[in-house]
């Protein structure tokens, strides 16, 4: 991960978020595609991926693509699910 997106020590927030229903703990204060991918599909080889959010900074609702990262908000839920490829 990008140096400019780690939480300096002391600096950590829990905060409860949900990938694809799964409630969990995100303890940085932004969430990357990557890791977005890696908690719904740990271990997946497939290389293309969706990832939708909603209830996030005023209700924002929106695509994450990949590369992004998002500021993460208390109870902020993700979708992530493969393309299909033909």
């Amino acid at each position: 991960m990008a140096d400019h997106l780690k939480t300096p020590p002391g600096q950590e927030k829990e905060t409860k978020i949900y990938v694809n229903t799964k409630g969990l703990i995100w303890n940085k204060k932004e969430i990357s595609f990557e890791e977005l991918v890696n908690i719904a599909f740990p271990g997946s080889t497939k290389k293309e991926f969706d990832v939708t959010f909603i209830k996030g900074h005023s209700n924002q609702e929106g695509e994450l693509l990949n590369g992004e990262s998002i500021h993460v908000h208390t109870e902020m839920e993700f979708l992530v699910t493969p393309t299909n490829e033909s």
